[in-house]
C-alpha cells in the first residue's frame, strides 16, 4: 500500500512539473475567463477579467483581451506595480473608458504601450494619461483602430523629452493630420497611420524619423517634405516611405526633392497613368522601388533612371510593351539603371520580338534576380542570359516557352535557381541545359508543362532516376505528368519506363516518316518549280527546235516582202490628227506603205475582221499610245492583238510610240506588260524630234531574225 503511495506522489510530481516546464498553462481560470502564461518569452495573456491577478513575477508583457475594465486607474495595476513589465497591451475590446492621469505611475519599467479597438475610449483622458509613463525608458505607443476621427494638436504633450521611437495611429479615421503633434516628442524613428482614410499629410516634427508607411489612405499627391523655403528638408533622414494603396495620380522629379536619404520608396497600387522621363532620378540614396499593380500605366523612356536603384518591382501592371514598335525606346529604357540588381517584371507584356526584348535588358548587366514570369514571351533571345554573369535567380513560370538555343544556359556560372514552370515545353534532352548548371543548381522548376511521354524524353528520364536532381524540383513528381499520347495523358511522367524494343521501332518509324516526307516535298517543290517557270521552259524548247532548224536549213525567215503594208498604225480617234498629218505622210514619204483603217479596210466588212485580217497583212505594228488611247476600250482589245502578235514573233514585230504621257490611274495591265516587255520611243518635239524619226524609220525596217519568245 506504501509503494502505491509513493507511485502516485511520484507520478504527480512528475505532471506537475511537465505542467509547469510547457511553454503554455493557466494560470487563473474562472467560468470562462483565463490567464495563460508563455514561458519562453514571459508572457501573460488575460480574457475576460474584471481585474488584473497575481501573476509570475518573470512576467514581461501583459495582454487584456475582452475584459471589463471601464476604469483605468493606479489601482488597477497594485497586484502587478513591482513586476518588470516592459510591455502592456489592451489588444481588443476592454471597455475601457476612462484612463487616469497617474495610471502608469507604478510601471517603472514600461516601453511599450499598446491600446488597440477601444472604440468606448476618450482619447483626450488617454492624452492626460501619458504623463504617467517613465519617460526615460518609454519608446513605443501603438493607438490602433479606436475609432477616432481627430487627433487633439498637444496629444503628445505630456510625453515632452521621450525618446519615443515608434508611433503608430493604424486604423483611426484621421482625414487631416496636423504636423503639430510630433513637436514635442524626439528621436522618433517609426510613424504609420495606415487606413487612416488621411487625405493630406505634413512631415512637420519628424527631423529624426526614418521610416513612414501611409498606406491605404486617400492621399492624392505626393506629401510635401520641404519646408517653407522649399530648399531643406523636413525629414533629413527618412530612409523608408511606403505610400501604397493610395490616389496619388501624378509623379513627377520634382516631387522628392527633398528626400535625399531616402533608400526605399513603396508606391504600389495608387492611380498613376504615366511615369515621366527622371521621375525619381532626384533620389541620390534610392535603393528600392516598388510601383507595383497599377492597371494602365505606362513607363515612359528612362523613367527609372537611378545608378543609385538596386531592386525594381514592377508587377501586375499588365503594362503592353508588345504594342510599342521602337528599338530606341527599349534601348533606353533601362539605360542609367545599370547597377540593377534585382527587377520584377511579372504579369506585364513583353515584346514579341526577340531583339526588343535583348536590347530591353542590355543594360542590366549586374542583375541578380530576374523575374519575367506571365510576360506572353515565347522566344529567349540568343545571348540575352549571357549578358548576365553575376544572374543567380532567374524565374519565366507561365509563359509561351516551347523550346530555346541550347547555347540559351550556356556559361551562367552564378545561376542557382531556375524556374520554368508553366509554359509549354514538351522535351527536355541532352542539349536543354548544360550539365554543369544542372550540378550547380539548388532549386530548378519544369513542372505543370504538357510532357510528352515519348522516347525523346529518356535522356531526362535517365537523368531523373541516375541522380538526385528530383530533390531540387520542389513539385516532384506530383506536377509532372505526361500530355501526349492521348493513351497516357494525366499519367505520372515519373511512371513512364519505354524499353529499348519500343524506341527501335519508333526510331526506324520516324526515319521512313522523314524519308517520305522529305521525297513528297522535293515533288511538291518541282512540281512549283515547273508550274512558275512553263512559259521559260516552252521558250527553251522553243529555241531548241529553232537552233536545230537552223543546222538543217529549214527555218524560214520572214521578210516585209511577204506582207502587203509595210505597218499597221493602232491608235486612238483623239490622236487622229497627229496619227495623219505628221505619222502617217513622214513614213510614205520614206517610202513606206502604211495601213489605216479610215483608208484601207474593206466596206462592209465587220470592224473586227478588217482589224485581224489587216494585221496580218501588215509587216510591223506601230501603237501610238496616250492618256486617251489608255482610257479607250476599243484600243485595249487592240493592245491584246498587238500583246499576240509579241508573244508570236518577238520585240521587233512592235514600234511602240508614247505620244502622250500616261497617268498612273488609267494604265492597264496590258499596257503595262506590253510596255515593260517591248522598248518604245518617246515623241517629243523640237531638238530630239528628227532622231525619234529615224529610230521609227529603222525599227520598222529592222528585219526579225530572232525567234519570239512567249511573255506572260
Amino acid at each position: 500500500m506504501m509503494d502505491m503511495k509513493r507511485i502516485f506522489l511520484v507520478l504527480f510530481y512528475v505532471c506537475n512539473e511537465f505542467i509547469f516546464r510547457t511553454e503554455s498553462y493557466n494560470i487563473y481560470r474562472k467560468g470562462a475567463t483565463m490567464c495563460q502564461y508563455y514561458k519562453k518569452n514571459s508572457v501573460a495573456k488575460c480574457r475576460k477579467l474584471h481585474y488584473i491577478p497575481i501573476f509570475k513575477k518573470s512576467i514581461t508583457t501583459l495582454e487584456l483581451r475582452l475584459c471589463d475594465l471601464p476604469n483605468i486607474r493606479r489601482q488597477t495595476f497594485q497586484n502587478i506595480s513591482s513586476y518588470k513589465i516592459i510591455r502592456l497591451a489592451f489588444t481588443l475590446n476592454n471597455s475601457i473608458q476612462l484612463i487616469s492621469t497617474d495610471a502608469f505611475s507604478d510601471l517603472r519599467y514600461l516601453q511599450t504601450l499598446e491600446v488597440l479597438y477601444e472604440r468606448q475610449l476618450d482619447i483626450f483622458h488617454l492624452k492626460s494619461s501619458l504623463g504617467s509613463l517613465n519617460v526615460t525608458l518609454f519608446s513605443e505607443l501603438i493607438l490602433e483602430s479606436n475609432g477616432w476621427t481627430s487627433l487633439p494638436d498637444n496629444l503628445l504633450d505630456n510625453l515632452g523629452g521621450v525618446t519615443l521611437s515608434v508611433l503608430s495611429l493604424n486604423g483611426n479615421d484621421i482625414r487631416i493630420m496636423n504636423a503639430s503633434i510630433f513637436s514635442p516628442i524626439f528621436g522618433l524613428k517609426k510613424f504609420s497611420c495606415i487606413g487612416c482614410a488621411m487625405e493630406y499629410f505634413k512631415a512637420n516634427g519628424l527631423q529624426n524619423v526614418e521610416s513612414i508607411d501611409l498606406t491605404g489612405n486617400n492621399i492624392f499627391e505626393i506629401p510635401n517634405f520641404c519646408d517653407d523655403s522649399g530648399q531643406n528638408s523636413l525629414a533629413p533622414v527618412l530612409k523608408r516611405l511606403i505610400l501604397k494603396d493610395n490616389a496619388i495620380r501624378l509623379i513627377n522629379p520634382s516631387s522628392f526633392k527633398c528626400l535625399k536619404s531616402l533608400r526605399s520608396l513603396i508606391l504600389d497600387g495608387n492611380r498613376m497613368k504615366d511615369l515621366l522621363k527622371n521621375s525619381f532620378s532626384i533620389l541620390p540614396s534610392l535603393m528600392r522601388l516598388s510601383i507595383n499593380n497599377i492597371p494602365q500605366l505606362i513607363f515612359r523612356q528612362k523613367a527609372f533612371s537611378s545608378t543609385s536603384l538596386r531592386s525594381l518591382q514592377l508587377s501586375q501592371n499588365g503594362f503592353r510593351f508588345d504594342k510599342i514598335d521602337d528599338l530606341n525606346y527599349f534601348r533606353g529604357i533601362f539605360t542609367n539603371t545599370y547597377n540593377l540588381e534585382k527587377l520584377d517584371l511579372s504579369k506585364n507584356y513583353l515584346p514579341h520580338k526577340p531583339r526588343y526584348t535583348f536590347a530591353m535588358f542590355s543594360p542590366l548587366k549586374n542583375i541578380r534576380t530576374l523575374n519575367i514570369a506571365t510576360t506572353g514571351i515565347a522566344t529567349i533571345p540568343e545571348g540575352l542570359f549571357q549578358n548576365m554573369p553575376f544572374l543567380q535567380k532567374l524565374t519565366l513560370i507561365g509563359n509561351k516557352i516551347a523550346t530555346w538555343n541550347p547555347s540559351t544556359f550556356k556559361n551562367m556560372t552564378n545561376l542557382r535557381n531556375l524556374h520554368l514552370d508553366g509554359n509549354i515545353i514538351h522535351i527536355i534532352n541532352k542539349t536543354s541545359f548544360p550539365t554543369v548548371l544542372l550540378n550547380k543548381l539548388k532549386t530548378i522548376g519544369i513542372s505543370s508543362n504538357p510532357f510528352w511521354c515519348t522516347c525523346d524524353q529518356r535522356w531526362f528520364l535517365d537523368i531523373l532516376r541516375s541522380t538526385n536532381i528530383t530533390k531540387k524540383m520542389p513539385n516532384w513528381p506530383k506536377y509532372y505528368s505526361c500530355a501526349y499520347p492521348d493513351n497516357l495523358r494525366h499519367s505520372m511522367l515519373s511512371r513512364y519506363r519505354p524499353t529499348d524494343a519500343e524506341c527501335e521501332i519508333v526510331y526506324f518509324t520516324s526515319i521512313i516518316i522523314i524519308a517520305v516526307c522529305s521525297v513528297l516535298i522535293f515533288v511538291f517543290f518541282i512540281a512549283l518549280i515547273l508550274y512558275s517557270c512553263h512559259i521559260n521552259i516552252k521558250n527553251l524548247l522553243y529555241f531548241a527546235r529553232v537552233h536545230h532548224r537552223i543546222k538543217k536549213g529549214y527555218l524560214k525567215l520572214t521578210s516585209c516582202d511577204d506582207f502587203d503594208f509595210d505597218a499597221f498604225v493602232v491608235y486612238c480617234d483623239s490622236d487622229r490628227q497627229w496619227v495623219h498629218g505628221d505619222l502617217i505622210k513622214r513614213l510614205e514619204d520614206k517610202g513606206l506603205k502604211i495601213c489605216i483603217h479610215h483608208r484601207d479596210f474593206e466596206v462592209g466588212e465587220p470592224i473586227i475582221n478588217n482589224i485581224e485580217k489587216f494585221m496580218n497583212k501588215s509587216w510591223k505594228i506601230i501603237v501610238v499610245m496616250s492618256n486617251d488611247f489608255a482610257k479607250s476600250e476599243w484600243c485595249q482589245w487592240e493592245v491584246n492583238l498587238a500583246l499576240e502578235r509579241r508573244r508570236r514573233q518577238g520585240t521587233d514585230a512592235l514600234a511602240l510610240i508614247m505620244y502622250r504621257q500616261i497617268d498612273s490611274k488609267h494604265m492597264t495591265s496590258g499596257l503595262r506588260t506590253l510596255l515593260n516587255t517591248t522598248p518604245h520611243l518617246i515623241f517629243t518635239e523640237g531638238l530630239g524630234e528628227r532622231m525619234f524619226w529615224n529610230a521609227l524609220v529603222n525599227g520598222i525596217n529592222r528585219s526579225m531574225m530572232l525567234p519570239p519568245t512567249a511573255i506572260l
